[in-house]
């Protein structure tokens, strides 16, 4: 499922793919995106209305500059 989150580009919800065993992917748990650096605040709250920062930006592996850059963006 694609979702929007402001100067953020090609941000997916790779719930319901195929997972091992036959299982499939939960919903909101495991989200793809490219360039968080370029978010927005209202991008920024965007994704944290959608789930777990912490965890959305361990799956993803981002390095410690993106995240600190994330981080610093003030949420209103």
């Amino acid at each position: 499922m694609r979702l929007h989150w402001p100067d953020c580009r090609n941000v997916r919800d790779l719930g319901g793919l195929p997972a091992a065993e036959g299982r499939t992917v939960r919903e909101r748990a495991l989200v793809r995106a490219d360039s968080l650096n370029r978010l927005t605040a209202e991008g920024v709250a965007a994704l944290r209305a959608y789930g777990d920062l912490d965890a959305y930006l361990l799956a993803h592996g981002r390095t410690g500059r993106q995240l600190d850059a994330l981080r610093a963006r003030p949420v209103g």
